[in-house]
């Protein structure tokens, strides 16, 4: 009769586990040097990741982990999913970020539904909603800014929102020191922040709306300090922000911007209409492929990122 009942015991605590219930130790496994240490043991020729926008989804519903969309994406598409090795949230994961229970609802749709490396990138909902948000973030995640290296592809971590969007001091100098450790003209940086930190009031960078300007000063230092570091090195650099989509309405839920070597991406999710990711594939030697997934369409049925004119010089 024990034997019979410790094996319920057991079956019952691998069911709750699979289910995402017992999850006590989730937050370890996605805090990003734990991430960066799985991705060591990957592939590095080859790498594909996803980049996902304003993850917690809708505004004004009621937090239940992942967006449902994208949620019901991860369940569906398989085929595009897997072949995905980690992803990037890039911002507004959670509606709030003291809410220890509503981190642990977004961990456990990853685990259930994604099972692979995903490095949280902090947005305002997740780390500004009070001093208690960000102390939150820090003991689950770890460091808000960091950069890694898999292959020669080079991988930057930034939070615009220790400084009102810019980008100074400390995060500077390690965007700084990944720069100066390329070896060559063509290893691809990946840099990935929430705010869209080139948004100025000029063509064609005022046709994107982020969801919010939330301690915006009314400029970035962008343009005067990462900018010309980017273009010095002429690698290709690839940008990504969040903080779009929310809103159907706005009708800006993705852009890309070209600027010479650089490449600027927006992309999120939450307004039902257009709702996006963004599908990352880099084999070495070959070029960036960037593809804009629809997340409740046709996968392909929001069509080709094409970059918008500029016609300033910079």
């Amino acid at each position: 009769m024990r034997k019979l009942e410790a094996l319920f015991i057991l079956a019952s605590l691998f069911f709750l586990s699979s289910c995402g219930v017992f999850n006590s130790n989730d937050s370890e496994t996605y805090k990003a040097d734990q991430q960066i240490k799985k991705m060591e043991r990957h592939s590095k020729e080859s790498l594909a990741f996803f980049v996902a926008g304003h993850v917690y989804g809708s505004p004004g519903q009621n937090p239940d982990g992942l967006y449902s969309v994208f949620r019901s994406f991860l369940k569906k598409q398989t085929g595009i999913v897997e072949a995905w090795d980690f992803g990037f949230l890039t911002g507004d994961i959670v509606v709030d970020g003291k809410q220890q229970e509503q981190w642990e609802m977004v961990e456990r749709d990853l685990n259930r539904h994604f099972g692979k490396p995903a490095f949280f990138v902090a947005g305002n909902h997740d780390v500004n909603v009070g001093v208690e948000s960000r102390q939150t973030f820090e003991k689950r995640y770890g460091k808000t800014y960091y950069s890694f290296q898999l292959g020669d592809a080079v991988f930057i971590v930034l939070d615009a929102n220790l400084e009102n969007w810019n980008i100074k001091g400390a995060q500077l100098d390690l965007v700084d020191r990944a720069l100066a450790g390329l070896k060559t003209k063509d290893q691809p940086v990946f840099v990935f922040t929430h705010q869209v930190i080139w948004w100025k009031d000029d063509k064609p960078f005022n046709s994107i709306k982020p969801n919010n300007f939330s301690h915006w000063l009314g400029s970035t230092n962008f343009f005067d300090d990462l900018l010309p570091r980017f273009k010095a090195v002429s690698n290709p650099i690839y940008i990504f922000s969040g903080d779009v989509g929310a809103e159907s309405d706005k009708k800006s839920e993705f852009s890309y911007i070209e600027l010479e070597n650089l490449h600027l991406f927006t992309s999120g999710m939450g307004g039902r209409v257009r709702d996006n990711v963004l599908s990352v594939k880099y084999t070495r030697g070959e070029k960036v492929q960037i593809d804009l997934i629809s997340l409740s369409n046709e996968p392909h049925s929001l069509g080709n990122l094409k970059p918008m004119p500029v016609k300033q010089s910079f």
